[in-house]
């Protein structure tokens, strides 16, 4: 007790508002009970996860510890007596190992909800590796008390862990069915474990060979973990039960957990014949329709392939009032843009939901769930990812449209398309309207979280460009004169190139990136002598520039099809190719 609570009331005791309490009927609380059924109704069912591997690598991490500790829990008495100590002392250490055992449980839980479920992770199967190093060293007297602190923490991993996982990793939705599965291996290793270790101590006269057996056992549940992590990370939990899986595993998951399915209710087996692609990448069986140039825009905004995200698509700022207006006259909607081509708006958007009925992943957030909190502004932000090849080079593309609205659709997608096709990973940013400062701090904040993520993305961080037109190439500007630290992202290298069009930005640095421009010669709202004298500027600094100005071309004119300015991504793109430094990679 002496330990227990002075623990508990200095280290777990919080007020109710540092835990996410509030009053009863207060505002938050009201908007709390609104959006609670939603969340339940979030997660995989018991079929899907059979086919994640997070699953089945979770599976394998709770057996482990169960397996690790279970024995070790038993046979302490008997360990330390075989070993020389007293029957006063071992009856002390196991006191003291069943008092830590009871506090830290409560530490355990209150790690997990502070930490994460990674870090909360490693810190048992960190205990898992420790105890039994420890107990090879346990004649010395101080080493069972920490050996007795490592099992105790081990041992609560073993209840706690298997439960906080599931949740965390399949979502709500199918909870009692998942872990019910994940407690009978528990509960297997349990059973197992005690025997086992008494087994080996009979025939090796000791315990020193179990606890090496532990220690390679913990290292496995290390590994296990960690990879149960980073595994269902590629999962999207939706309020719809939309559930896509995005890795190359998944083909051999499939299999294994139909041979597992030997329970009658637990899962269908893979039917022969379906689209390979649909069985390797897609858990949901749904696949999404096409949109078509006579489809109205709130179609797209609410098409179940963008769930979450479609506002973003289209952009929604001006699209309130035009619900009905159909894809092929939606220029309506871009003031500030020319030139909007109906087949390229329509074969965007289908191939976005192609790579979403493939169980890509192309949407993610760029501020944690605590930003968004304390800026709620931060909410209306994401990335938009088109995968090229592995580790090839990314862009970043910001479409303009006077910090008003962000007209991707149009300056973004198509760009980030091409550029996917050619092999390099290409982001369309979706960052806060109001003001060239907020914008510039989302993009700040997207770079960093793609560097952050590269191994995950599997991007080359190298000599990566950013693009941007109008109000987007302002941002690009920012970012490639003065990095992303100045716009409060993390303290990264500036862009390899900067691509340009159409804005009257007249900042410059020496230390600028190479930058390549364009602009039509009609530009309305850009004077084309502003950009071209930046240009001039920079290369007079010894910077590698280009300056392209097109001839009967006005502002907004994206790809320029079918006028004088198209083919200057290409030019563009052969631009960036000089400045990369990526090597190995076939793009």
């Amino acid at each position: 007790m002496f330990v227990l609570v002075p623990v508990i009331w200095f280290i777990v005791k919080d007020k109710p508002e540092d835990i996410g309490l509030e009053p009863y009927r207060s505002s938050k609380n009201q908007e709390k009970d609104a959006q609670s059924s939603n969340n339940l109704n979030a997660g995989l069912t018991r079929e899907q996860a059979f086919r994640t591997p997070s699953f089945w690598l979770l599976i394998a991490a709770v057996t482990g510890i169960a397996l690790s500790q279970a024995g070790p829990h038993v046979h302490t008495v008997a360990f330390l007596s075989d070993i020389g100590y007293s029957t006063a002392f071992v009856s002390i250490i196991t006191s003291a190992y069943m008092l830590l055992l009871t506090g830290s449980k409560v530490i355990i839980g209150l790690l997990f909800d502070r930490l994460g479920s990674l870090k909360g992770s490693m810190l048992i199967g960190g205990s898992c590796v420790l105890f039994p190093i420890l107990a090879l060293f346990a004649s010395f007297p101080v080493v069972p008390w920490f050996y007795a602190l490592f099992l105790s923490l081990a041992s609560s991993g073993s209840t706690i862990l298997g439960t906080v996982l599931t949740i965390n990793y399949f979502g709500r939705k199918d909870f009692p069915r998942i872990y019910s599965i994940v407690s009978v291996f528990i509960y297997i290793g349990v059973a197992v474990s005690s025997p086992v270790l008494g087994v080996i101590h009979d025939v090796t006269g000791g315990y020193s060979f179990a606890w090496l057996l532990i220690i390679g056992m913990g290292i496995a549940v290390c590994i296990s973990l960690l990879g149960a992590y980073r595994m269902s990370k590629k999962v999207i939990l939706t309020d719809k039960g939309t559930v896509f899986y995005d890795d190359s595993l998944i083909d051999a998951q499939n299999k294994f957990a139909n041979m597992l399915m030997f329970w009658g209710r637990l899962g269908k087996k893979t039917e022969e014949g379906k689209d390979k692609t649909m069985k390797r990448n897609r858990i949901s069986n749904e696949m999404h329709a096409h949109v078509k140039a006579s489809d109205p825009v709130s179609q797209v905004i609410n098409h179940p392939a963008f769930q979450g995200f479609g506002q973003y698509v289209l952009h929604a700022e001006n699209v309130i009032n035009d619900g009905n207006l159909p894809l092929n006259n939606i220029n309506s909607l871009s003031p500030f843009h020319k030139n909007l081509n109906t087949d390229t708006t329509v074969n965007s958007i289908n191939y976005m939901i192609d790579k979403v009925n493939e169980g890509k992943t192309i949407f993610y957030d760029i501020y944690s769930d605590e930003q968004k909190q304390e800026d709620s502004g931060k909410k209306y932000t994401g990335l938009f990812y088109f995968r090229g090849e592995p580790d090839a080079p990314f862009a970043v593309v910001c479409a303009g449209g006077a910090f008003k609205y962000v007209c991707s659709i149009h300056e973004g997608f198509p760009y980030a398309i091409e550029l996917s096709q050619k092999g390099y990973n290409a982001f369309v940013l979706q960052y806060r309207v109001g003001g060239e400062q907020i914008a510039s701090e989302d993009l700040a904040a997207a770079i960093s979280f793609i560097f952050k993520h590269a191994q995950e993305l599997e991007v080359c961080t190298k000599d990566y460009s950013i693009w941007g037109s109008s109000a987007g190439a302002r941002m690009a500007a920012n970012i490639g004169s003065y990095g992303p630290v100045a716009y409060k992202g993390d303290d990264l290298p500036r862009p390899g190139t900067i691509v340009m069009a159409y804005t009257g930005h007249t900042d410059y640095t020496k230390n600028d990136p190479p930058t390549f421009v364009v602009i039509g010669e009609e530009d309305e709202i850009v004077n084309p002598k502003t950009m071209e004298h930046r240009v001039n500027t920079l290369k007079n600094l010894g910077i590698d520039t280009e300056f392209h100005l097109y001839k009967n071309v006005g502002h907004g004119f994206g790809l320029g099809i079918g006028t004088s300015a198209e083919g200057w991504f290409e030019d563009a793109v052969r631009f960036w190719e000089k400045q990369n430094a990526c090597q190995g990679v076939n793009v």
